[in-house]
């Protein structure tokens, strides 16, 4: 099974008003160890930051800051405009170009309400993603969890370590990736008599319908 770990760091939580400044995505496939980048800061003409994110993002900012087209050129950045195409065509030669037939498998934490509200402001977008979206979250379930575990809990369950906690988007989509490949690969925590989906198509798929 092969799908695509997504993650991005944005100005903000909101999509009608903030931006992309990076973007990563990793395809992992279970028959195989190799994998797949895309990965890139993405600039804009202007930025509107929310508090919390500035925080966080701060040694991200500084890189953008620091970019100078005229003597870096496009290596490891990318205008937004460009982005959505950069991405798409990466796509294409990673996964395959009929995303009707064959629409791309996403793995993200909160991508439906996120990242893919995000992603849809881009420039050229089109509908490449499958509706169901695997989240770690739903595949590391106990049953005497209050709620769906966050992300620490889940990597301590299905890696035996905590996150990075870089919040740099290739180090979160990798994570993500590596947590999802462990549960189909057949590691459950050790916790399979625990975990809340007992039919495993519900348990690793997180059916989400978009709009």
């Amino acid at each position: 099974m092969k799908f695509v770990s997504i993650d991005l760091e944005t100005t903000g939580l909101n999509p009608e008003r903030c931006q992309i400044i990076e973007m990563a995505a990793v395809l992992f496939d279970t028959d195989s160890d190799e994998r797949k980048v895309f990965e890139t800061k993405v600039v804009h003409p202007d930025y509107c930051w929310e508090p919390t994110a500035f925080e966080m993002n701060r040694v991200l900012w500084d890189d953008i800051l620091n970019y100078k087209y005229e003597t870096d050129g496009f290596e490891g950045y990318m205008p937004s405009v460009c982005l959505w195409t950069q991405f798409e065509s990466w796509l294409v030669l990673n996964w395959g170009d009929d995303f009707i037939v064959n629409p791309v498998g996403v793995a993200g934490k909160n991508f439906s309400t996120f990242d893919l509200r995000f992603l849809e402001k881009l420039h050229n977008y089109s509908h490449v993603f499958h509706r169901r979206v695997l989240d770690p979250s739903s595949m590391f379930v106990r049953s005497d969890d209050d709620i769906p575990p966050n992300t620490t809990e889940c990597m301590e369950r299905a890696l035996g370590k905590q996150p990075s906690g870089n919040h740099r988007a290739l180090g979160d989509a990798i994570e993500v990736g590596e947590m999802v490949l462990e549960f189909l690969r057949g590691n459950r925590g050790n916790q399979d008599d625990e975990i809340l989906c007992q039919d495993k198509e519900r348990a690793v798929a997180q059916s989400e319908c978009q709009a």
